[in-house]
């Protein structure tokens, strides 16, 4: 007989700063995600449209060179995308700025103020993931 076993959760982190994306992965992997990250929304775009597995979650920084976090968050929620995960946006801007009122209105789901606590970010992590 054999026994149900749920697909594991996968999470994009984009950030351009190396050691945020070191701190995400290390916090997404002891909640037992898989992780996959890219340092601009460009190559975010590109692991999405190549990768055979889908992304469940996309814990994006909205300043970044390249492609920034509110037009990865537009590409992601356009009618060309397939995306259909949680979008966690994150910004050292108070989430009243226009780029979060931007973020937002292009479709993120969630949105903090960096610096953020663990805590609050496990628990915005959760919250997303519950509605999966």
């Amino acid at each position: 007989m054999g026994f149900f076993r749920p697909r594991t959760l996968r999470a994009l982190i984009v950030d351009d700063e190396l050691s945020t994306r070191l701190i995400l992965r290390a916090m997404l992997s002891r909640m037992k995600l898989e992780v996959i990250d890219a340092s601009n929304g460009q190559e975010a775009l590109h692991l999405i449209r190549q990768e055979k597995q889908r992304v469940d979650l996309v814990i994006t920084d909205i300043n970044m060179p390249v492609m920034d976090g509110v037009r990865l968050i537009y590409e992601l929620r356009s009618g060309k995308s397939t995306f259909e995960g949680r979008i966690l946006a994150l910004s050292t801007e108070d989430s009243g700025s226009p780029a979060a009122r931007m973020a937002r209105a292009n479709g993120a789901d969630y949105y903090l103020t960096k610096p953020v606590s663990k805590a609050s970010l496990e628990r915005e992590i959760s919250l997303c993931l519950s509605c999966l």
